[in-house]
């Protein structure tokens, strides 16, 4: 009981942390604290629902509802990783966009409803072991933070969100009271763990809409996560190339043989090669400008229809 209840502390903490990573390059990066909000309301309504729904889930034993939620929890990660990477949000000021965002806000809560439910329930009933219980929740919390940065490094944002979905699973397994649960949770863990080996390059789980805009794979030369950005190299025309950091600032090189031959005149004469970089802001481009009075009176009609 003490590790289901730190592997699942663990994949929900990772998973919030990995989040705020993701939403600072698909969407900008003063959202990437979304990923807190988007935490403490699924952890509430969790325990909400607990509360409410105590007299149903009562029926049920407590090793195999948390099978079934961690189990559950699993599946709804991968799809709300599909949903953020696949919904383009900008800052048009539009229904359309508000709905979007509130779609992905909603979708990102899931997980985190499903793991408020379960610790609520466990802490409830098992009242005799909650100093252990809380302390084993705390060492998973604390794993995930320490864990969070080498994951990035190593295999990227999606795949550290999948890594939380297959945590998960693992504590759906040792939940797991009956041979068909372990079933499930072990192929549900065995899937995940596939797809990350599949995808440690990147390749087909990536970024596809950042900025409200869409990011074609064919262009994309180069694409590399860490713990505090993306880096990417795209191509730019037939020689040029262009090095965007977290989908968003770009900085284009000068064309292969255009090259300045500069010397400082210390050490050898002979000059040094050195590449003209040249800043280019674009993720904004196409977005409203609110200094722009067209787009004050639309932000009026948005949030002020009575005026």
């Amino acid at each position: 009981m003490l590790l289901g209840i730190g592997l699942s502390s663990f994949a929900a903490l990772l998973l919030e942390l990995a989040l705020t990573r993701l939403f600072s390059v698909v969407l900008f990066y003063h959202f990437a604290f979304l990923a807190i909000s988007i935490a403490l309301l699924g952890l509430g309504a969790g325990g909400v629902f607990a509360y409410l729904g105590k007299n149903s889930l009562n029926r049920i034993e407590t090793r195999s509802l948390a099978a079934s939620l961690c189990c559950l929890n699993a599946l709804a990660i991968p799809v709300v990783l599909e949903i953020v990477l696949h919904v383009p949000v900008s800052l048009e000021l539009s229904w359309t966009n508000l709905l979007r965002l509130t779609a992905m806000y909603l979708a990102a809560a899931v997980p985190f409803l499903l793991t408020g439910l379960l610790f609520s329930v466990v802490f409830a009933r098992e009242t005799s072991t909650i100093t252990r219980l809380y302390g084993a929740d705390l060492l998973g919390g604390a794993l995930a933070c320490l864990s969070v940065v080498p994951l990035l490094n190593w295999i990227g944002g999606p795949n550290a969100i999948l890594f939380a979905g297959m945590a998960m699973a693992i504590a759906g397994y040792i939940w797991a009271d009956s041979g068909a649960r372990k079933k499930v949770a072990a192929s549900l863990a065995a899937a995940l763990i596939l797809v990350i080996a599949v995808n440690h390059s990147g390749r087909f789980i990536d970024v596809i809409y950042a900025k409200g805009m869409f990011r074609g794979k064919s262009w994309v030369e180069f694409a590399r996560w860490n713990a505090i950005s993306r880096v990417e190299v795209d191509r730019q025309g037939d020689t040029g190339k262009a090095i965007v950091l977290a989908a968003c600032t770009r900085q284009r090189s000068a064309p292969a043989g255009r090259v300045r031959h500069h010397w400082s005149g210390r050490g050898s004469r002979r000059p040094a090669r050195r590449r003209e970089w040249q800043p280019q802001r674009h993720c904004y481009r196409n977005q409203p400008d609110y200094r722009n009075l067209h787009h004050a009176r639309s932000l009026r009609r948005l949030f002020l229809p009575s005026l």
